[in-house]
């Protein structure tokens, strides 16, 4: 029996071997089989040639999310394919639309955003929920194109409170502030609770990146923005414990210990925060009473 392993050596050499995912998924197209070309391409590797296949295939059995990932895998594979990996993701979206299909919608704009910023999404744009599954990156991708088809202030207020929050929970506050700002000024309500804690948060942020970059003025005036605008919400009792410091390390322990007993004081339930501030508070020996000038000695 030892004859075996060489007469399959033999065969392979011969093109008696297994058969290749690629080849047999070529003929089963030619034959109109969809499906099985597909299942076979899936098996073919990730060279760019297969994955142009398994995109046009995907979108023509209607599993519209896969090709959508295809077609955006084929652009970051081979860049000299992005026009086609484009136009393909544009034809899944266009598919997924009519057929209703919001999250295949999604997928497919989302890579058809990365790929080539450009491209004209139009109305296709309008379809996308911005909802909070959304990642905060393809929310940064997606806005600008919703904002682009002029949806009208509702949707667009709605666009402008996502993309800030994105691009602060992505560490871009420098880039959310400025949203945050022309959200309020759009608003004829006002911000929330919860949008105005998030833009405090941002100038927090800055403020502490300024300290740390020794830019005393401007940390101060981020800080003093943030306490101002959530006195008793989380960002803005961090940036008074902040500026306490700040007046501390100017020579000023007066103003450092008001700002700290501000947070100690707050209508808040006590935290970390908190506990920051009483640890200042205590570190720092007691002011000298001035004397009352109505007293004579």
């Amino acid at each position: 029996m030892r004859w075996w392993p060489l007469a399959a050596l033999v065969l392979a050499a011969c093109g008696g071997g297994p058969p290749d995912p690629e080849r047999v998924g070529d003929a089963a197209w030619v034959e109109g089989r969809v499906t099985d070309a597909l299942a076979e391409w899936r098996r073919g590797g990730g060279s760019p040639r297969v994955l142009a296949k398994r995109a046009e295939a995907a979108l023509a059995a209607g599993q519209l999310p896969e090709a959508a990932e295809s077609w955006a895998r084929l652009a970051r594979a081979d860049s000299a394919r992005i026009g086609d990996a484009a136009a393909g993701l544009a034809r899944t979206a266009l598919a997924a639309e009519r057929s209703g299909d919001e999250l295949a919608l999604r997928h497919a704009l989302i890579g058809l955003r990365e790929v080539a910023p450009r491209w004209p999404v139009g109305r296709l744009a309008l379809r996308v929920a911005l909802g909070d599954d959304l990642a905060a990156a393809d929310v940064v991708r997606l806005v600008p194109a919703v904002l682009a088809t002029s949806p009208g202030p509702r949707r667009t207020d709605a666009a402008l409170v996502r993309l800030a929050s994105a691009e602060r929970l992505q560490g871009r506050c420098d880039l959310a502030v400025p949203v945050y700002i022309m959200v309020a000024r759009r608003s004829q309500s006002g911000l929330d609770a919860g949008m105005t804690e998030e833009w405090a948060s941002c100038e927090t942020r800055l403020g502490l990146e300024a300290m740390l970059a020794d830019r005393v003025d401007d940390a101060k005036e981020w800080l003093e923005q943030a306490a101002g605008r959530a006195p008793d919400g989380p960002a803005g009792r961090r940036a008074l414990v902040a500026l306490g410091d700040l007046h501390l390390i100017e020579g000023d322990p007066f103003s450092a210990m008001l700002a700290w007993q501000s947070v100690a004081a707050a209508r808040a339930s006590p935290d970390t925060i908190t506990a920051l501030a009483l640890d200042r508070l205590r570190s720092q020996p007691a002011l000298p009473v001035a004397p009352d000038s109505s007293e004579r000695p």
